[in-house]
């Protein structure tokens, strides 16, 4: 089965791309260890100086 990234560019467009294996892997460890399970939480943090 393979994962897909819909990312959302400016003006509302999406696109459904389908994602490497490895950045399958690499999103899915992202998530996992960011605690972003839940679905309601930012998935892109941002970090203030």
């Amino acid at each position: 089965m393979r994962g897909w990234l819909r990312p959302h560019e400016k003006g509302g467009t999406r696109h459904d791309v389908a994602a490497h294996h490895r950045a399958e892997e690499a999103v899915e460890t992202y998530v996992a260890t960011g605690g972003f399970e839940d679905g309601r939480a930012p998935q892109v943090q941002t970090v203030a100086p």
